[in-house]
This record gives C-alpha cells, structure tokens and sequence, in this order.
C-alpha cells in the first residue's frame, strides 16, 4: 500500500463527479428495462465511452432471452419493447390517469398488450391484493382492480389478479419506508414495478399511478353508485430476444490473470438516474481516471488486472457467470456500485457500505471501513476539533439486493461488497430524478473504492500481514463490544418478576448463555476474516503463521470476555446462574426436528430463492412464502441467508441460530423448515436425517 495516499490524491484531481454526472443525463433519458431496445442503446453508448475512456479488450456480450430457458435456477427474462399506452377514466367521469410516453414508470414492466383499440373494463377495488382475503366476496373477472400499497410484492399482485380471473391491475405500490416514505408523504410518486409473465407470454395490463390519484379513484367508487370504468390501451412486444453485458479491462502488469472486478448494473425504467445511471456512470469515469493517470505516467499500471462489467441487475451477471463459470477463481474481489450519487439531503439515507455475508467474512469490509472513516476525518465541530460532518455513512450486515450477491455463493466464494444509499425517497420511482444526482457524492465514492481496487489489486505479503493486522484489530472491538452489549443487558434482568416467571438465577443463566453462543459466533467470524488476507498471497507461509497467531489472540480474547460475563452472572445471581449458562436448554418439538434435518445442496450457481420455487412447484404450492415476503422483506433475507449457510454439515437450526446471530432476524422456524422442504421436493437440496 505504498503510495496509497499520493495516488489517491492524483485520482481525486482526476475524477470528475460532473463529468460523470452528464453520463447519468444521457442515460436517464432511456427506458433501460433488463431486455428491451433501450437498454441496448445504453449499453452501445457506454461501449462506446468505455473504448474511448482507454479500457482494453471492450466488449459487449450477448445472452438470448425468452422468458422460459434457465441459466442454472434463474429463468431468464422476456425481451420486452414498449411503443404505446394510456389509461384513461370514462366513468363516473373522463380524464386521462396514466401515459407510458409521458412517464414511462406508468406502465408497469413486462406488460402485454391489450387488444388494438384498447378495452374498456369496470374496476374494483381490492386492497393490498396480495391474499385470498383480499379477493373475497368480489367478481374481478374481465375486470381492473386496484391494488393499494402492494410494495415489495408489485409482482405478486399482479399474478394474484390473473388468477382471480382480472384482466388489469392499477396501483400504487410505491416500496414504503417508514420515515424517510410513505405513500402519505409521497403522495405524487409512480412506483416502478415489474407484472407476473406466464410461459405462454400472457399477463395483465398493469399500470402505476400515485398515490393521490388513488385515493381520488376510492373515493369515486365510494361515493358514486354506477361502477368505476377504465379505457386501456397499451401497445407492446414481448417475446424472445438478447440482451447485451459490457466489459473492459485495465490489463494488469505483473499478475494479469488475477483480477479485481467493478459491477455496476445499467439496467431500470426512465429516469433512474440514482439507480442505477449513478453507479454506471460513477465507474464509467474511474476507469477514465486511472487510465488517464496511467498514460501519463502518473500512476503505476496496477499488477492485477483490473475487470468493469456494466449488465442488466442481477440477470446479466448470472448470465455472464453462466457463460464463464471458471472465470471468479481469478477474483480477488468484487466492489459493487448501486444508487451511489444521492444527495444525501434530498433523497434522505446515508452512503452504506454493505459488507460480505459471515458465510464469507473477509478483511474487504474492515477496509472499507477504515477509507470511510478517513474519508469523514478532520472536520472540526463549532465548539472543538472532533469529527462533525452533515455527510454520513453507515456498515450494514449483508442483505443481497443486488450484484454482490452471485459472488458470495459457495460455487465460488469471492468476498464483494456493495456501495449504495439506504433509504431513499425515490427508490424505484418516477422521482429518481437528475437533480437528486450529486457530483461531490460521487466524487467521495469514487474516492474510496478507488483506494480499494488499488490495495486489491497490488497487495502481496507486507500488504497482506498489515491488512490482517487491521482486521484482527477492529474484530478484537467488535468482540469486545458483543460482550459489552451482553454486560449491560444482564445489569437490567429484574431480580424480582411475576409469580409464573422463572428465578432470577434461571433468567440470568439463560440470558448468559445466548450471549456466549453470540459470543462464539462472533469469533467464529472474525477468525474467518482475519484468514481470508491469505488470498492475496496465498502460498506465503509467513502469513499462514501470521494468521494462526491473530486467530489464536481472538481465542484468547474470546476466552476472557466469556468469563467475564459468567462471573458478573455468578456476582449479581449466584452459582446457579453459572450452571444455567453451562447446560444446553431444553429444545421444543419444532427443534428438535429442524436439528435432525441437515440440508445438502444440490444447486449450482447462485440460487434463485424466491422465483424458482414457484417456477418449479407452482404457485399455488409457494404462494406462501411471496405472502410473507410481501408482509415482511425480512423472509426474503431469512431464507436467502439460510441458503448461504448450506454446507451439508449444519442442520436447520444450526442454520437458522446462525442467520439470527448474524443478521438480527427473528428466525421463524415453521417457515424455514416449510421452504426447505419445498426447495427438497423440487431437488435443489436433500434433507438428511441426523
């Protein structure tokens, strides 16, 4: 890391937030769907800025698409090109409510035609639309409904409608978050949505509106005695087609085979300026930076090869990973860019870096860390010299919301992590706008995961051992604070409680107890990051040594901490709180049988968690789980984690204990062991019995 700071001095003088910014001008004025004609002319202009940026090898790939083939369990998309539609009201009265070509997020993505002409159709309202509640009692067939407040389940509303026999969804299923937006408090924005798409390419037509003009379209059907009519006329192709994935390279000099790799995904609905024009753009610009620097001697070339790989979110890298299954064996990372040029005072989150999961843990987010903390360093408060700064950031536990996440799968195990905004007002909406863009944010991104491909990208043993030092530091902390935590929740167990409640002593043991096992898991972890520096120098038997040492050192600490929590257990309860915290509690009837059923992975690749199942089994049987998802997006983490931990050694509640320890989640039990038994029916694992 030599040079780090000069270098990354000389690259911030480079960089251009601006510049970077007119690309995410040009690419907001194209409706970028993941396979459709505009994300082509996207891609072709980001070619075409990429070979002139001075990037080698440039190229673009070609996947076929047809809504019904697999890569491994993703099946791919339809190509789908929107010309025309309207949706226009006629009864009680007339007024156009939604135009495709004066904001393209009216019309939701995927959408078939209707007949020419158009078709004119009573509207009724159901709800969430996400239930067999939702639909009871009413006649849809042949029918609009209104679907209100659907969010993260957009998709399954529509799917829900078909089933019940409509013919058209109108919504306005903005994603909630609680501050920062609510449909309440956003009542103008259109939502971005994606409809349900049978294999015989059939769906509703669906169009977005906002909040306000729902509440106008209640209020009409509440208020007047004749039905609510609707004109819809959507004009669009759907069917079989390609979809393209750019690359270019800055070749490395020593270690050319070996490679650090920028994703950024081009792909969403006009505007979508901060997701995800921003990311495009933001490493769009670094690689004309550093190619730059390096022409005029400036910089060194890196001595790994340094990869950009701009696709459509998720499907692209899959297909790009399917076409190139041996190539992730050359990565020594990955550095995600999504929504990275928010204003953090218009849009409302903080810059989040998203670490690895602990299935991978990796000395890649400790570094992270470190540049965002020097980022924000040296800005004194009014009354003194400590650190305040409007600018935040935050270090999230792994989530898996974009192209991080194929990486981290045990097909290949590369440590990625991601850099984005978290929440924002505008989020797939027709408000992700260019004014919400901030150069200067993207020129602090820039700044950081710069620094990190060049570490990544250079690093060898002395690189190495001080990056194991960083991680073996910062874990000391974090063990330290999971104990701390502990320490002050038993000074608050109440020494006196109900008649029907356990003793103190009993409550005090217990309560020791989980935080020992968070304490082990939390070792468990840091001992895996502190290992994982052996990647960049990987038959050096001196870092080998070296991490043995730290490893041990967390241990010892570990060691320490638990002891600590059992005498201060012992000093306000007695022995027996000791003896509660030593001895395995009893497990209920749901354990014990999750704890007999080892889950053994059969899939390749990353796996599908939500649609395959569903593509396989059918809705009815996993209609289900989208329910819960859509009522908690915390169940599409749950299970997307628990797949992670899949090892063919752990049973399902080793899993589940750990995606709780690891991720915060209340794990509910009866649904894990529900979609593991789903995932076994369809053959993506087999469960066998301990």
């Amino acid at each position: 890391m030599q040079n780090l700071d000069r270098f990354a001095q000389l690259f911030s003088q480079e960089f251009s937030g601006l510049r970077a910014k007119r690309t995410v001008a040009q690419l907001t004025q194209l409706h970028r769907i993941q396979a459709s004609p505009d994300l082509s002319t996207a891609v072709e202009l980001m070619c075409r800025a990429a070979e002139a940026a001075g990037l080698a090898a440039v190229q673009v790939h070609r996947y076929p698409v047809d809504g019904k083939s697999f890569w491994w369990t993703w099946k791919k998309p339809w190509f789908w090109s929107p010309q025309s539609a309207e949706l226009r009201l006629i009864a009680p009265k007339e007024e156009v409510l939604a135009r495709f070509e004066d904001e393209p997020c009216h019309l939701g993505a995927l959408c078939a035609p209707t007949p020419p002409g158009g078709i004119t159709v009573e509207v009724v309202d159901v709800g969430r639309g996400l239930t067999e509640g939702d639909y009871e009692g009413k006649d849809v067939a042949g029918k609009a409904v209104l679907v209100s407040g659907a969010g993260w389940g957009y998709r399954a509303a529509t799917k829900m409608a078909a089933l019940h026999g409509a013919v058209g969804v109108i919504t306005e299923s903005i994603v909630e978050m609680p501050p920062a937006r609510t449909r309440e408090n956003a009542p103008e924005q259109i939502a971005y949505g994606r409809v349900w798409v049978e294999d015989d390419g059939s769906s509703v037509f669906c169009f977005g509106i906002s909040h306000h003009q729902m509440q106008r379209l209640k209020k009409l059907i509440a208020e007047n005695s004749e039905p609510l009519k609707v004109h819809a006329v959507v004009e669009t192709t759907l069917g079989e087609g390609e979809f393209p994935v750019l690359t270019g390279v800055i070749e490395g000099a020593n270690k050319p085979d070996e490679e650090v790799l920028f994703v950024a995904h081009i792909c969403h609905p006009s505007p979508g300026a901060n997701d995800n024009a921003s990311g495009a753009a933001l490493i769009l610009e670094l690689a004309r930076a550093w190619c730059r620097l390096i022409t005029e001697g400036k910089l060194p070339r890196p001595a790994r090869t340094i990869r950009f790989l701009w696709m459509p979110e998720w499907y692209g890298t899959i297909a790009y990973l399917h076409a190139n299954p041996d190539w992730p064996t050359r990565l020594q990372g990955v550095i995600c860019c999504d929504m990275v040029g928010e204003s953090q005072q218009l849009c409302g989150g903080p810059l989040t870096l998203e670490r690895t999961p602990d299935t991978l843990p990796s000395f890649l987010n400790d570094l992270g860390e470190r540049l965002l903390e020097r980022l924000t360093a040296g800005k004194g408060s009014y009354f003194s010299a400590s650190a305040a700064d409007l600018w935040k950031y935050q270090v999230t536990p792994y989530g898996g919301g974009s192209d991080n996440a194929p990486f981290v799968d045990r097909t290949w195990g590369v440590p990625a992590i991601s850099f984005g905004h978290w929440p924002d007002r505008f989020y797939h909406s027709s408000h992700d706008t260019l004014e919400k863009v901030d150069p200067a944010e993207m020129d602090k991104v820039a700044w950081v995961v710069f620094q990190l491909a060049q570490v990544l990208a250079n690093a060898g043993p002395a690189e190495a051992a001080l990056l194991a030092r960083e991680t073996l530091e910062r874990g000391l902390r974090r063990l330290s604070r999971e104990a701390n935590e502990a320490l002050w929740a038993l000074h608050q167990i109440p020494s006196a409680g109900d008649e029907e409640d356990k003793p103190y002593a009993e409550r005090m043991g217990a309560r020791i107890r989980q935080a020992l096992d968070a304490l082990d898991y939390r070792l468990e972890v840091e001992k895996g990051a502190v290992a994982s520096v052996q990647r960049l120098a990987k038959d050096d038997p001196q870092i080998a040594t070296l991490i043995a040492d730290y490893q041990t050192e967390l241990e010892g600490k570990a060691t320490q901490l638990r002891e600590h929590l059992l005498v201060t257990g012992e000093s306000l309860a007695g022995d027996r709180a000791r003896q509660v915290a030593n001895t395995c509690p009893e497990l209920s009837e749901l354990e014990q049988e999750a704890g007999r059923l080892v889950p053994v992975r059969h899939w390749t690749g990353p796996l599908d968690t939500l649609y395959y199942p569903s593509e396989a089994l059918g809705w009815e049987k996993t209609a289900w789980l989208i329910e819960h998802i859509a009522q908690n997006l915390s169940v599409f983490v749950m299970v997307g984690m628990a797949a992670l931990w899949v090892d063919g050694k752990r049973s399902l509640l080793e899993i589940a204990r750990r995606v709780a320890l690891g991720t915060g989640i209340e794990v509910d039990l009866q649904v894990l062991l529900h979609y593991f038994r789903d995932l076994a029916e369809i053959g993506v694992v087999s469960l066998q019995e301990r």
